[in-house]
């Protein structure tokens, strides 16, 4: 019975400026209702959808080409060993990671210019003051991570997951490496195909919230100061419906076109509402 009447105001919803007017009659709850039903049987494939067809494909790719990059550029002479408490290296000298060629990272000077850094020397020589030349660095026994703050994050390498367990990386086990790795990553890809939708959704439950919110307030103050019959709680409840109606439009929209230069989202909400409250002007109903 819910789905019938689901539909046919998700339809309204998104065909009839009539079902706005009628909607100021209506309890909350069933906007609620309405709202939280729409993301899950409507948005929710819509998110799946672009998440198997454009994402996960693009991400397996660029990860496939950058073992197949690993596995061409690894130094054949170049040995790593972890006894489980310390690094080395064979020959000892440092070893510098470039950004995989599927990676692509802005030259703007904003950016260190390599990955990472792999050094036999116990602490690695830098200057705190300046931008740094690479993400991470890589000591005997301690990783060092450049973070977003601009400060440098200190870490043992026997908390790191998988290094309970002694290793030898070289140009001969690398094949092996590169094995249990796609075995990894594929299974996390599976995970991510039915997981990362999920909380895509609920995120932007979350974010389309706060951002009707700040749209349905902007829009009280201009109907009390013009004297408008809109009370803020009619107001919430049309950016209920219209949430949903400018969700499906930029999914779609996202599905079709990959980059777009403006917000389709916050579009079809501002315009949705002023065109809603303006035709309702028109026809008043009393309530």
């Amino acid at each position: 019975m819910w789905i019938t009447v689901f539909r046919s105001t998700l339809i309204a919803s998104l065909t009839d400026t009539r079902f706005y007017r009628w909607l100021r009659t209506q309890k909350l709850r069933f906007s609620w209702l309405f709202w939280f039903t729409a993301y899950i049987l409507v948005i929710l494939p819509l998110v799946t959808l672009q998440v198997w067809w454009r994402w996960l494909p693009v991400w397996d790719a660029q990860l496939d080409k950058t073992f197949q990059e690993l596995e061409t550029r690894f130094p054949y002479d170049l040995e790593l060993s972890w006894d489980t408490r310390r690094l080395s290296f064979n020959p000892v000298q440092p070893v510098t990671l470039p950004y995989p060629a599927a990676v692509t990272v802005p030259r703007s000077g904003e950016y260190p210019y390599t990955l990472a850094y792999l050094t036999p020397n116990e602490q690695p020589p830098w200057e705190q003051s300046n931008l740094p030349s690479t993400w991470v660095v890589i000591t005997p026994q301690t990783a060092w991570i450049y973070d977003s703050t601009q400060t440098w994050s200190q870490l043992s390498l026997s908390e790191l997951p998988g290094m309970d367990q002694a290793w030898v990386l070289n140009k001969q086990t690398l094949p092996e490496w590169m094995t249990a790795i796609r075995r990894e990553a594929a299974a996390l890809s599976f995970q991510l195909r039915w997981l990362l939708p999920l909380v895509l959704v609920i995120g932007l439950m979350l974010a389309r919230l706060w951002t009707a919110l700040i749209v349905a307030i902007l829009m009280s103050v201009l109907t009390r100061f013009n004297h408008w019959p809109w009370s803020f709680r009619q107001l919430w409840q049309v950016m209920l419906h219209l949430m949903v109606a400018a969700e499906i439009t930029a999914q779609v929209a996202s599905l079709l076109y990959q980059d777009l230069p403006f917000q389709i989202f916050g579009l079809v909400l501002w315009l949705g509402s002023g065109y809603i409250i303006l035709s309702s002007l028109r026809r008043p109903v009393s309530v």
